[in-house]
């Protein structure tokens, strides 16, 4: 199975029994990266970047500062939950920790939020946005979200263990 797939099944709830998606359209945008910084998989139009951003001072002034998205994802996992001087920022665009729960990451932004996850050898992002609707009508919302990323970090996780046996 190729990483894009395993990025689908966090954005489209998995029936294991069928293998077939119940619900499509749970979540909006989704990848996954090493821990080492390499993109393994990602959605379409969801890209973790590195690029130099400007930070209105408020004096009529701006300070520029590099923004690397991939180190920014490894420090709230280190426990950095305030990213840098821009902020938590994911595809150019800003986020606020809200919390974590069971290893879950949770973040917010202007009309969604993204929900990230690790296993030993990757970080898992997940994106949901309150105006898009899934395959059933239903808005889109966290928790359907955090469910399929919980299922594919347990997935991986298995997998990892297994390869160490």
């Amino acid at each position: 199975m190729s990483w894009d797939s395993y990025v689908a099944m966090m954005l489209n709830t998995l029936d294991p029994e069928t293998n077939q998606y119940t619900v499509t359209g749970v979540g909006s945008h989704g990848a996954i990266y090493g821990k080492d910084g390499s993109k393994w998989g990602s959605s379409e139009g969801f890209e973790l970047y590195a690029y130099e951003y400007e930070i209105d001072t408020g004096e009529d002034t701006v300070q520029k500062e590099d923004i690397n998205e991939v180190e920014i994802v490894k420090g709230i996992f280190e426990g950095k939950t305030k990213g840098g001087k821009a902020g938590i920022r994911m595809a150019n665009k800003k986020y606020m920790y809200v919390n974590s729960y069971d290893g879950i990451h949770k973040l917010s932004c202007g009309g969604g939020g993204a929900l990230l996850a690790q296993t030993g050898d990757c970080y898992l992002i997940a994106t949901w946005d309150i105006n898009a609707k899934d395959s059933n009508g239903q808005t889109q919302c966290p928790g359907d979200l955090e469910k399929n990323v919980i299922y594919l970090r347990e997935y991986l996780l298995n997998y990892e263990q297994s390869q160490k046996a």
